[in-house]
């Protein structure tokens, strides 16, 4: 089996998709919510409309993407099977047409 990631991470959530490299069916999808603000919470969709749902402590992203991959697991997906990630990127319009420069002390 072959997968595909797909992210979207923001300010305080990642929103995630596992597709199918094949048939490019969704097999699994969740989203992270309240990260570093407390009460932070997943929740983990499947095709046929259950859901599971863990209220855990994430004090940064990288606490929530651990939380993802043990949910990923969880649902037997194995990581060694993710061919490819994509992430969502959000242009800055008009006036971030390029990176900023660094400020030099």
């Amino acid at each position: 089996m072959a997968y595909i990631l797909a992210l979207n991470c923001g300010s305080s959530s990642i929103k995630y998709q596992i597709f199918d490299e094949d048939s490019k069916t969704v097999k699994v999808s969740g989203t992270v919510e309240k990260i570093a603000e407390g009460d932070s919470f997943v929740v983990q969709k499947y095709p046929d409309g259950t859901k599971q749902r863990k209220d855990t402590d994430m004090q940064n992203h990288n606490d929530a993407l651990g939380i993802v991959m043990a949910f990923l697991r969880e649902a037997s997906i194995d990581m060694n099977d993710i061919r490819a990630v994509g992430h969502r990127v959000v242009h800055g319009g008009e006036n971030s047409i390029r990176p900023s420069k660094s400020p030099t002390k």
